[in-house]
């Protein structure tokens, strides 16, 4: 488990694949979750995402009588596949205006590269 070491390289590996011409990150995120019509999510950008300012809910606290989604994501429901459960959650602040540090959207955010530059659909 890299911890937060992994934001840097999700963060790096973005900016190889927009230098290579692979990866826009002010279109929309390519998402699954996201694609219904209506959803507010499907406007979400990477460059929201890769400022952890998207508007997504995410606890991210590691004390024992606070609930977080960081501990709920890696070692309870979200353990099997981390992005999902990270994308599957609302939108509860307006996108760009918040900050709120978040290894959810770090996951969201590295299925999206690894969709961009590696996985041959």
């Amino acid at each position: 488990m890299s911890w937060s070491k992994a934001k840097s390289i999700t963060q790096a590996l973005a900016g190889v694949l927009v230098g290579d011409g692979k990866l826009d990150i002010f279109a929309p995120a390519d998402v699954p979750e996201w694609t219904s019509p209506g959803d507010p999510r499907g406007s979400l950008t990477l460059d929201l995402l890769l400022r952890m300012s998207s508007g997504l809910e995410f606890s991210e606290v590691y004390l024992p009588e606070q609930p977080s989604d960081t501990i709920a994501m890696l070692w309870g429901p979200g353990k099997d596949d981390v992005a999902h459960y990270a994308a599957d959650k609302p939108l509860i602040h307006p996108p760009g205006r918040f900050f709120s540090y978040s290894s959810g959207t770090t996951n969201i955010v590295a299925r999206t590269l690894a969709r961009a530059c590696c996985w041959k659909s």
